[in-house]
């Protein structure tokens, strides 16, 4: 039995790459990424008919790459920035807590960088 995943973050770096590996290993790929749509009908991250989504393609992981990682767009849009770095990270936690799908989350140092700070998940922004 194959396992069914999402991946959001699937046209960026890492995304990309981590595609094409699991679909070689026999996952069947779900990809989120700038630009997405399934078959005709397209979904976006912000669509309330995600957990929908979810649901019906019995998902089993979802795995978060996504992110606006460039510094100079985040601090000029702000409001992007919380919804595509703060907002959209919740948005699929509680998807996952509902639906009992396991999360992976990935980010990479451009929040923290040159910070001489030990961050964990329990520190402070």
């Amino acid at each position: 039995m194959s396992k069914n995943v999402a991946i959001v973050g699937a046209s960026g770096n890492i995304g990309s790459y981590l595609s094409k590996f699991l679909e070689k290993e026999g996952y069947l790929l779900y990809r989120f990424g700038k630009q997405c749509s399934f078959g005709r009908v397209p979904i976006a991250l912000a669509d309330p008919s995600l957990l929908d989504f979810f649901l019906f393609n019995k998902l089993q992981v979802i795995i978060h790459l996504g992110a606006l990682n460039n510094i100079d767009r985040c601090e000029q849009h702000h409001c992007q920035s919380l919804e595509m770095n703060y907002m959209l990270t919740r948005r699929l936690v509680a998807i996952c807590e509902l639906l009992k799908i396991k999360m992976i989350f990935l980010s990479s140092d451009y929040v923290l960088a040159g910070c001489k700070l030990n961050a964990d998940e329990f520190s402070s922004p």
